[in-house]
């Protein structure tokens, strides 16, 4: 163990010399085996690389094809379901390759039921990279020609502009209440930033992390491959990027207490029968009473689909 920190401090004091190209890689397997120093010429091998990395990326990291595989093999949908007959709600993993299109097809699975009140898009500690899975989601809210945002390089140059298609075509998926936290962060927050301010869409919860960049998988040899940033993100209307993060519509923080009782007794009225409309709120409530911020989202959708139901009778 002792040797394991001395090999762990000497890579990262020696990585930063080797980028000035004073010490070569041999130099410092000369240094361990003259000093007897067990190591694994592997693991050497990657901490150097990975230390001058993290001078330029402190979240870059040098990936094996093992390790490349599991990243694109990443499930972007937790879970999909119903809550109560109402409530569309799909957690969000990551917004990974190809994504876009089972996330859009879990929407569209929703919206099409009937007496849908809305759906709830949880992105709490949601990650991802893949900049293709955030505009099919978006191309569901925006109208056709809409420019939505910059994709800049690390110096600040603009590579490419992302605008709606021409002949898009928004379907009805509103109310959409999209669920944020500190802990939402990569193409995930780029989705909750370009989604904001959309007819229909509202953000509840907590201030997402602050964008620092889009990483990328770069091979770097046969085996190895870099995960670095090489992009940043521009929405429009959004100034120096979000770095500080995206703040939401309705702001709740899930650390705050919640009694584990529903707020109504649950005594059924005397010569009253309780709709089935009731029973379904009820259950709604029963299953997110822990959770302060899902509880506000499906709040906000039943008394929305209350008024709705209440305007369309006069």
């Amino acid at each position: 163990m002792k040797h394991q920190h001395i090999i762990t401090f000497m890579l990262y004091a020696l990585s930063a010399v080797i980028a000035v190209g004073a010490v070569t890689e041999d130099d410092i397997y000369r240094v361990f085996t003259e000093n007897n120093i067990t190591y694994d010429s592997t693991l050497v091998h990657m901490g150097m690389i990975e230390g001058m990395l993290r001078t330029v990326d402190t979240r870059a990291r040098l990936l094996s094809s093992n390790d490349v595989v599991r990243l694109n093999s990443l499930s972007a949908i937790e879970s999909s379901e119903k809550l109560g007959t109402t409530i569309g709600y799909i957690k969000i993993n990551g917004l990974y390759s190809e994504s876009g299109d089972i996330i859009c097809r879990e929407l569209t699975s929703h919206a099409n039921q009937e007496d849908i009140a809305g759906q709830i898009l949880d992105l709490r500690g949601a990650d991802g990279d893949d900049l293709d899975s955030v505009n099919t989601i978006i191309n569901l809210f925006v109208a056709p020609t809409s420019s939505l945002y910059q994709v800049v390089d690390n110096s600040g140059s603009v590579i490419t502009e992302y605008n709606s298609p021409s002949n898009n075509v928004v379907r009805d998926y509103e109310p959409l209440m999209v669920l944020v936290d500190n802990d939402t962060h990569d193409a995930s927050e780029v989705l909750a930033a370009v989604l904001k301010g959309r007819d229909g869409v509202m953000l509840i919860g907590s201030t997402t992390q602050g964008h620092r960049g889009l990483m990328e998988v770069v091979p770097f040899s046969k085996s190895e491959s870099l995960y670095i940033v090489t992009k940043h993100i521009l929405p429009v209307g959004v100034k120096d990027s979000f770095t500080n993060g995206v703040s939401p519509d309705v702001v709740v923080t899930q650390g705050v207490q919640v009694e584990q009782k529903l707020p109504v007794s649950g005594k059924v009225l005397i010569g009253k029968d309780v709709s089935k409309k009731a029973q379904a709120d009820r259950k709604i409530m029963e299953r997110v009473v822990s959770d302060i911020v899902l509880r506000r989202a499906t709040d906000i959708l039943l008394g929305l689909s209350a008024v709705t139901s209440v305007n369309s009778k006069e």
